[in-house]
């Protein structure tokens, strides 16, 4: 049963009470415990009972004196002859790959403790084994072993959690204590020259780190937050759009139709889908694909994620320019390939169209779901009916699923099972008329695309409805 069911089960919360957090976890993706204890709809003695017991594990509500803390938050209670440990989170996959790598096996007995009890037995001495620049660069270090692409750092009122995204899902690596983290906070705003003295307002930055055989480029993002700044930061890995199309994991008639639209002297070429994506990767290689072929190749972007060789590239500053007047600066620079990083408002909208009407190839993305929605938003953005017809050369659309380990439950892999992603993609680019190609080409949709992979043992079908959702072409032979 789940946790909202056994607690409304124990009368310790109403359904309009499990209803409203519902709806929060789905709009904020936060856990239902903390969101129930924010609202106040439920007391911490009450919660961790239950959550222990949903959790298959003890509840450990008093902390026994005799306990060793650890930085990466949790407690030893005891080691000789049984190893027990305590920890807000039992399913931290770094906890268990540090438990294995430390005593060579998983604690005899995991208990359940809550965040705020773990924080009231963490002191700075305790929680501060490394100065600040050694800390971060040990953490940056294990996010680059895990192949993380963010680093999140979320505050609480007296710890802050570190979480890394690996594989496009956030795994919790470590806790520290508040003291530490807002040293840590002013190191890394430092390395972002960003102003230390504001803690109000958003503020964004950059930095590259040296320390490690290959630089990395990091982009920063701090907001405030009720208790203290979170912040975020992108790791970008530039060999990871140096490796061309063909190496995008795609499938052998996707690639060549790729290739295709990047030999086309002219026209509009866009691709759908959310955040985290990959739709960057995908036109970055075929950018770098054009560089050094005689062509004058121009980026509008905001921000430059990786910087390309041979390739003129723009970055957008609100506060100094728009994308349209940008993109309309570029049009007389003499450009063969104009790359738009996203068609985001009416004015880029219809700019983009018109370079393409006039001799140019444009490449850019568009945020919906799939191909078949691209002509009504650009629409929406008041692209006239009709612009598209003969100017759009290709449309395409693309996800990203996490592939299964060929060592499942490894320490590649933190025992999740999953280690690297691949592309699902659905493309088109015989015509404009998307919606009649995606009707009358079936098999080329995302779907069951996403079928043969699992059928393949590339992924599982838990990991496609997870990211696509369910549809009527599931379990299709």
């Amino acid at each position: 049963m789940q946790l909202g069911d056994l607690l409304c089960t124990q009368g310790l919360i109403r359904q309009d009470q499990l209803d409203t957090a519902l709806r929060e976890q789905a709009r904020s993706r936060r856990f239902l415990g903390d969101i129930l204890l924010t609202l106040g709809f439920i007391k911490e003695a009450d919660l961790y009972p239950v959550l222990a017991k949903s959790m298959g594990i003890p509840y450990l509500k008093e902390i026994p004196v005799s306990h060793k803390f650890h930085a990466d938050g949790w407690l030893e209670i005891e080691l000789v002859p049984h190893l027990r440990v305590a920890t807000p989170d039992p399913d931290n996959l770094f906890l268990h790959h540090h438990w294995m790598k430390t005593y060579g096996r998983y604690p005899d007995q995991i208990f359940l403790i809550s965040s705020r009890q773990l924080a009231e037995v963490m002191t700075p001495q305790q929680s501060a084994q490394e100065t600040t620049p050694d800390l971060f660069k040990s953490i940056m270090a294990q996010a680059l072993s895990a192949q993380a692409s963010d680093v999140h750092y979320v505050p609480g009122v007296q710890s802050c959690q570190i979480h890394f995204r690996v594989d496009g899902v956030l795994v919790l690596f470590k806790t520290i204590h508040r003291e530490q983290w807002l040293s840590l906070c002013a190191h890394i705003k430092v390395l972002g020259q960003l102003d230390l003295a504001e803690n109000r307002r958003p503020q964004d930055g950059a930095f590259r780190l040296m320390q490690f055989p290959d630089p990395i480029d990091c982009r920063l993002s701090i907001i405030p937050t009720k208790d203290g700044e979170s912040l975020v930061i992108r790791l970008l890995d530039p060999k990871s759009v140096l490796l061309g199309v063909d190496h995008l994991g795609l499938h052998p008639y996707q690639r060549d139709a790729l290739n295709r639209i990047a030999q086309l002297p002219s026209g509009l070429f866009i691709i759908a889908g959310p955040t985290g994506s990959g739709k960057t990767t995908t036109l970055y290689a075929m950018l770098s694909a054009m560089a050094g072929q005689g062509r004058n190749v121009m980026t509008v972007e905001q921000p430059v994620e990786y910087r390309l060789d041979h390739i003129r590239q723009t970055e957008i500053h609100p506060d100094v320019t728009r994308f349209g007047d940008a993109l309309r600066a570029i049009l007389r620079h003499d450009p063969d390939v104009i790359y738009v990083s996203e068609i985001r408002d009416a004015e880029t909208a219809l700019t983009a169209v018109r370079a393409a009407m006039t001799g140019h190839l444009v490449l850019t993305t568009l945020h919906v779901t799939d191909v078949r929605l691209i002509a009504r938003r650009l629409e929406d953005l008041g692209v006239p009916t009709g612009y598209l017809k003969g100017v759009l050369v290709g449309a395409m659309a693309q996800r990203l699923v996490r592939r299964k380990c060929c060592h499942s439950g490894c320490d590649l892999c933190l025992g999740t099972g999953y280690r690297g992603r691949q592309v699902v993609a659905e493309i088109f680019d015989q015509g404009d008329d998307l919606c009649h190609q995606y009707e009358m080409r079936p098999r080329e949709r995302m779907h069951l695309i996403a079928e043969a992979y699992v059928q393949k043992g590339v992924t599982t079908q838990l990991e496609i409805d997870r990211v696509l959702g369910k549809s009527e072409f599931a379990h299709v032979a």
